[in-house]
Formats: structure tokens, sequence, C-alpha cells
């Protein structure tokens, strides 16, 4: 958006998996890229947690960088994939999430 609310540019989420957080959206470069919020939910192996359950649905946070004028991927990091364990949540796992309700541990 412009100085008056204008829509100026239109980014959809990179897979149809994710979930796209606009509240956590910054413009870079004079416009050229952004860096936003994602969560991408996903059937893990949740066995360090030690609670004699093996996987469950959990949100695999993260953040992409995005080239605005393509919408194309530039740089992705993930909690998961960077060796961020469940055992670091301050969140418990509690019932039964699901692939609509996933546990959002961060």
């Amino acid at each position: 958006m412009d100085r008056s609310f204008n829509i100026q540019k239109t980014l959809a989420p990179a897979t149809s998996d994710e979930t796209f957080n606009m509240h956590e959206f910054t413009v870079l470069e004079n416009g050229s890229k952004a860096m936003h919020i994602i969560s991408n939910p996903l059937y893990a192996d949740v066995s360090s947690l030690g609670n004699n359950r093996t996987k469950a649905w959990i949100f695999d946070g993260g953040f992409q960088e995005r080239d605005l004028n393509t919408g194309k991927v530039l740089f992705e990091w993930s909690c998961l994939d960077s060796g961020v364990d469940f055992t670091e949540s301050d969140k418990h796992l509690q019932g039964h999430p699901s692939a609509e309700n996933p546990w959002d541990w961060l």
C-alpha cells in the first residue's frame, strides 16, 4: 500500500499449505523485496517430547524473503529445518492437534 492506503501490489503464499502472516510483513530495497512470517502445517515427529506420542500436527514457523515483482521465494528459514527442537517450546502439546488446528509450538 502507498501512503494513502491504495494497494500497489499483491503477494500470494508461495505454496498452498502455507499460512501467510501479513502482520509481520516488511518491504525492503525500495519496494522490490519483502520479508514475512510463514507457518506450514506438518505431520511431524514429536517423540523428543517424551510423552508417548510419536507424531502430531504442528505449525512449522519461519520466514521468507520474496521478490515482489515475481513472487519468487529468494530465501526461506524454517524452525524445524534449522534444528529448533520441540522441547524448547514453552507451550505444551495438549489434546489432539489436527491438520486444520495444528499445535503452534512457537
